[in-house]
């Protein structure tokens, strides 16, 4: 959807598509191996999930600090783009070999 790929070019503008990162692996030398895309749930449970739960309290102690409690509005919007959009994007993990 296009406002999947306005919140990527505009919060992450280097991001690339799986077929240009294969591209740069060969033009910078290596061979690529193979490539997976993390679970939602690693996203979910490991880093978005516990990062939720700290946040009321970040904003508490933080309370007056403008530039601190826009970071943290930052993460909630995040969090909250992940979990409506997650299907149509995500996170590849490369493996490559150098070439001799």
């Amino acid at each position: 959807p296009d406002v999947v790929i306005k919140y990527l070019e505009d919060e992450y503008p280097d991001i690339k598509t799986i077929k240009d990162n294969i591209e740069l692996i060969e033009k910078a030398g290596f061979k690529p191996i193979s490539h997976f895309t993390l679970p939602e749930s690693a996203w979910l449970n490991s880093y978005y999930l516990p990062m939720e739960q700290e946040l009321p309290r970040l904003n508490k102690k933080y309370q007056g600090n403008e530039i601190a409690l826009g970071v943290f509005e930052g993460f909630r919007n995040e969090i909250d783009f992940y979990r409506e959009y997650s299907k149509f994007y995500g996170y590849e993990f490369f493996v490559m070999q150098k070439n001799d």
